[in-house]
């Protein structure tokens, strides 16, 4: 009888050891996850965009906590934020269909992430707290621009329009583009956002100066392979050199009024 019994607990020492081991695994299990936890809360939190940008895309992707304060540089029809401290410009992942208009101060919470090519914020929260002022632009030439370092960054770039168009982006949405000659011999396209007055093509071979915003083009391998500029508004366009006048539209000169002496160039 007592061997019966004997014979007969064995499964059940075997299902206690098994539920045993089982509680420690889980246990085991549910420590490493806290343990992970508290690392991941244990990130510093990280208050300027330069050390936003700074992170490996292996760093970025740790998720840092983000808290900081910005001046919004544009938010367009493009549904897109970027924003700039005195560190640095950085492109703002929405939350909420919150709008934005340039010039306002808000206050940044989230965390960081490595993004489709450079590290940015995916946000939590976004608060308006008051009027900020742009930063100077940054003078670049193309070639800098197309090292991709710029990317998200407030610049001022100059060149000849060589043609103008209108880009569709998505649907309904069509934006002014110009297409710059820059001075190191590029080409940069160029989108204007908000354009009014006079007809975009007058700006055919004419000389600016552009302030903007660098945005950059890559491939589903994290790659650059363009960038263009997204300029707020016309405002942001300065004209060193209006186009030169169509000669067939431009008043006739008496023809001995030419070649007389004048301390004017031509």
């Amino acid at each position: 009888m007592r061997t019966d019994r004997a014979n007969l607990s064995a499964p059940a020492i075997a299902l206690f050891a098994f539920g045993l081991w089982m509680t420690v695994s889980a246990q085991e299990r549910i420590t490493a996850v806290h343990d992970d936890l508290r690392i991941q809360t244990n990130l510093p939190t990280l208050t300027q965009v330069e050390q936003i940008r700074r992170l490996s895309l292996t760093e970025a992707d740790r998720h840092y906590p983000v808290k900081l304060r910005g001046v919004v540089l544009d938010s367009s029809s493009l549904q897109t934020l970027f924003i700039s401290d005195q560190t640095g410009g950085i492109y703002v992942k929405l939350a909420t269909n919150q709008s934005f208009f340039q010039g306002q101060l808000i206050e940044v919470d989230g965390i960081s992430d490595a993004g489709r090519f450079a590290p940015m914020i995916v946000s939590s929260k976004l608060r308006v707290i008051g009027k900020g002022e742009l930063p100077p632009p940054l003078d670049v030439s193309f070639q800098k621009l197309a090292s991709g370092a710029e990317d998200s960054q407030w610049v001022r770039i100059q060149g000849i329009v060589r043609s103008t168009t209108m880009q569709n982006l998505k649907e309904k949405l069509k934006l002014p583009a110009l297409t710059l000659a820059t001075e190191d011999g590029g080409r940069l396209n160029i989108l204007i956002n908000n354009y009014h007055g006079e007809p975009v093509s007058s700006l055919v071979d004419a000389e600016i100066a552009v302030t903007g915003i660098v945005e950059s083009i890559y491939n589903g391998k994290r790659q650059l392979i363009n960038v263009r500029l997204l300029s707020p508004s016309a405002k942001f366009i300065e004209i060193n050199r209006p186009a030169p006048q169509d000669i067939l539209t431009a008043p006739p000169y008496p023809i001995d009024s030419l070649r007389q002496f004048s301390l004017e160039k031509p």
